[in-house]
């Protein structure tokens, strides 16, 4: 299965949400298919189950996977980058996962606002943003 990244990176990279300057440095949300919020209804679709919440993973992200799912797996490492998973796989230092991602598929998402923890694994259970399901830390 193909690595993403190159099509898909410079393009999160290039995204900007419409009178917010954060800088270069910082990577927006992008809700409308290269999320982790675009999660849960993708897996529903692939399970046959309802969806739960907004739109699926791009098409570009979901045609390399086929339709034909028995198990669906999700790994998450929170506070882990993208930029910094990918560098310590070029540098020879995840063996495990590099075979996983020539054996499967890799493609950058974008995290939500909030990126904390708490708001973010809310997102994922639910398929609904921090402003919707309103889970935006563990204290307040």
């Amino acid at each position: 299965m193909p690595d993403l990244s190159p099509e898909l990176l410079p393009y999160l990279l290039a995204h900007r949400l419409p009178g917010l300057e954060w800088g270069e440095e910082w990577v927006a949300p992008h809700y409308n298919g290269q999320s982790i919020l675009n999660l849960p209804t993708s897996i529903c679709h692939w399970l046959g189950a309802t969806p739960l919440g907004g739109e699926m993973l791009l098409p570009d992200i979901l045609s390399p996977l086929g339709e034909d799912f028995r198990h669906i797996v999700v790994v998450l490492m929170d506070a882990l980058s993208f930029l910094r998973f990918r560098r310590w796989m070029e540098a020879g230092s995840l063996a495990v996962w590099e075979r996983l991602a020539r054996e499967g598929l890799l493609a950058p998402l974008t995290s939500i606002v909030p990126s904390t923890t708490a708001a973010a694994l809310t997102s994922l259970w639910t398929g609904r943003s921090a402003a919707v399901h309103g889970m935006i830390g563990y204290e307040m």
